[in-house]
Order: structure tokens, then sequence, then C-alpha cells
């Protein structure tokens, strides 16, 4: 939700690639990720290139570190402004 990204495969190689390039902290994610840019890179290559150009400066909830809890607690402007996404339209 915090990315405005799609549901559907497409969406979810956006999430991927906007991942991987906002920073992702394990082996575990590098993989999943980039087996979803891999089909996206298939079935929407420009939306998965945008989400990734569109990454840039920005961080994932694997580097800001917060427990879950306290994630789910933060109204969504507030979750996009420590992602760094303040300036994004999504």
């Amino acid at each position: 939700m915090a990315t405005g990204y799609a549901t559907d495969l497409v969406g979810e190689a956006e999430i991927g690639a906007w991942e991987l390039r906002a920073g992702c902290t394990t082996l575990a994610a590098w993989v999943y990720n980039g087996m979803a840019v891999a089909l996206g890179l298939v079935l929407g290559p420009r939306r998965v290139w945008r989400a990734f150009r569109d990454a840039r400066g920005m961080r994932t909830l694997y580097r800001l570190g917060l427990p879950y809890e306290q994630v789910f607690a933060l109204p969504l402007g507030e979750l996009r402004r420590q992602l760094g996404m303040l300036l994004r339209e999504v």
C-alpha cells in the first residue's frame, strides 16, 4: 500500500524492483525480489524499470528496522515519509 503498486504479477515485480534498489538486507529478500523482477521484466518491463528507477534514495522496511506492530500503527503518510517517499506521487 505504501508504494502504490498493484497486487497483480507485474505489481509484485515492481515491488521487488523497488525493494532491490531501496535496500534489501538478507539473501532471501534478494532472491525472492530477484525472481519477481525476472518475471516482471518479461511481463511488464517498463513498469518494472520505472519502479527500480523511482526507488532511488528511498528506504525499505528492511532498512528501517521497526517492529511490525509499530509499522502497522503508523499513518500511511508517516510511513511514506520514513521510507523517503515524501516527494513522490504514488
